[in-house]
């Protein structure tokens, strides 16, 4: 890990996040290098505002049972809980630069190859 304050980046390597996979099954995300540089104003907002994201040789595995399941974590939801207001603004983010590349996404038996570039980004969950 590298921290630098001077422009608010972060720079993690060999990064491993785990689901609700067994432990023989691939961690539902791993990346090589994943690069953070926040925006200051996040601190006064609530939001995560980033001017940069840079993810490079990640793999995403996705895995859906047929029961509907799968191994992203996250709290038991029923039908009703998702439309209530625990899920307001789960997810509200912006980024001004998004680079994704050398990696791949895995869904089941599908393989998606990964390299993208984008500007101005906005997720809202």
């Amino acid at each position: 890990m590298r921290v630098n304050p001077l422009v608010l980046q972060l720079t993690l390597e060999r990064v491993v996040l785990r689901g609700n996979e067994s432990p023989t099954e691939p961690p539902l995300f791993s990346a090589r290098t994943l690069v953070l540089r926040f925006n200051p104003l996040s601190i006064t907002r609530r939001q995560l505002l980033l001017w940069r994201l840079d993810l490079n040789g990640a793999e995403v595995h996705l895995t859906t049972k047929p029961d509907g399941s799968s191994n992203f974590p996250g709290p038991q939801q029923t039908p009703n809980t998702l439309s209530g207001q625990p899920f307001e603004n789960l997810v509200d983010l912006t980024l001004r630069s998004l680079t994704i590349s050398h990696t791949n996404l895995y869904w089941n038996n599908s393989h998606w190859p990964l390299n993208l570039s984008a500007r101005n980004v906005a997720v809202q969950i």
